[in-house]
């Protein structure tokens, strides 16, 4: 009776095993091992509520790799690969409560919590100045592998939805982007004037 009721036990020990697995591995990234989209939003769609219920703010960046589509053409898909772990262990390089995705492709974000413009915007010059590492993996000298970032900063007092919040931070990336890549651009409240440097 006793060697039954071990194996029953021992049943559904591995089926705890293999629900928390497939739990991970259906809220991570494969190659990175990042929070994958879904995963993200509905991180931060929690943490976001909360800051909300605090009054604090907190910033939403979009990071997107510059010059990324020349390293796969010109080393291959394997160093492009390495390219986007040296990125996420970059935005992994951050405070416990930060969290960063990979969105897909060459797009990632990263969540910052409880901040205010000045302290994203000490963020992002950091990781910009973090990102130099990634030229190792250039497709060309004239075209070097960097990061863009948008950013887009909470208000504690609006009540913002997070597809508002996310449009924000991807359209002060694509500004970056339009500016002359690596660098970093914020868009206020409104979709009004924005920041760049």
């Amino acid at each position: 009776m006793l060697a039954g009721i071990a194996g029953h036990i021992g049943i559904a020990i591995e089926q705890i095993a293999n629900v928390i697995k497939l739990e991970r591995i259906s809220r991570t990234d494969e190659l990175t091992g990042l929070l994958n989209r879904r995963a993200f939003f509905e991180e931060i769609t929690r943490r976001y509520k909360h800051l909300g219920r605090m009054k604090r703010q907190g910033a939403l960046f979009y990071v997107d790799l510059d010059n990324f589509k020349q390293v796969n053409d010109v080393h291959g898909h394997q160093r492009g690969d390495d390219a986007l772990k040296a990125l996420s262990n970059l935005l992994e390089d951050s405070r416990i409560a930060d969290i960063p995705a990979r969105l897909g492709g060459d797009e990632f974000a990263l969540w910052l919590g409880k901040v205010d413009e000045s302290a994203a915007v000490t963020k992002a010059e950091k990781l910009l100045e973090a990102s130099l590492d990634l030229h190792q993996y250039s497709g060309s000298n004239e075209r070097p592998l960097g990061i863009s970032i948008g950013i887009a900063v909470s208000d504690g007092e609006v009540r913002e939805s997070i597809p508002e919040l996310v449009a924000r931070a991807d359209s002060a990336m694509y500004r970056a982007k339009r500016g002359g890549k690596g660098a970093y651009a914020i868009t206020p409240l409104g979709l009004a004037e924005a920041t760049e440097s």
